[in-house]
């Protein structure tokens, strides 16, 4: 889809990041860079979006090939109930995407304000535990929610397939 809706715990987006140049590095700083796809309800600042709810994902998972939302038969891609569409749970029998994520399963949780968007785009500090993790491999990949708004509000933000202002990384290093 090009674009991942977030919306509190109903909808949120998996990420992952080829993060293996970094190993071995010492990080000083992480940000990820979220683009705005839609709204929501208020208009005036670009979005309803401020606070985010970041955490690491103690499953492997299958990105997949589903297009806008619909069952990707074909990718087999990850849903809220199984880590792959019809083929893997997400960890015990009968386990969801919530058992693997926000402090459940040995992950790590943070909720970050990310302030107002500058040119249609938030910057989320990332705390570098979450960096380390990827480097170690010890998570698999990063979960983006929403943290601040309500069930009413459908705010997006661009996906790597939106053909232009995809989620990006930045590490700082010393």
């Amino acid at each position: 889809s090009p674009k991942i809706k977030l919306k509190i715990y109903q909808e949120f987006g998996l990420f992952d990041f080829d993060v293996s140049a970094l190993k071995g590095k010492k990080i000083v700083k992480a940000v990820l860079y979220v683009a705005i796809a839609g709204a929501g309800i208020d208009k005036t600042r670009g979005s309803d979006l401020r606070w985010f709810t970041l955490s690491t994902i103690s499953s492997d998972w299958v990105e997949g090939d589903g297009k806008q939302y619909d069952i990707d038969e074909i990718g087999k891609g990850a849903t809220f109930n199984e880590a792959s569409y019809k083929t893997r749970q997400w960890s015990y029998p009968g386990s969801h995407c919530w058992d693997v994520i926000l402090g459940n399963g040995n992950t790590l949780r943070a909720d970050v304000d990310a302030g107002e968007p500058k040119d249609g785009w938030f910057a989320i500090s990332v705390d570098k535990k979450f960096i380390d993790a990827l480097i170690s491999k010890s998570t698999y990949g990063l979960l983006l929610m929403d943290g601040s708004t309500g069930t009413d509000r459908n705010c997006t933000i661009a996906s790597k397939e939106s053909g232009k202002n995809a989620p990006y990384l930045k590490v700082t290093l010393a």
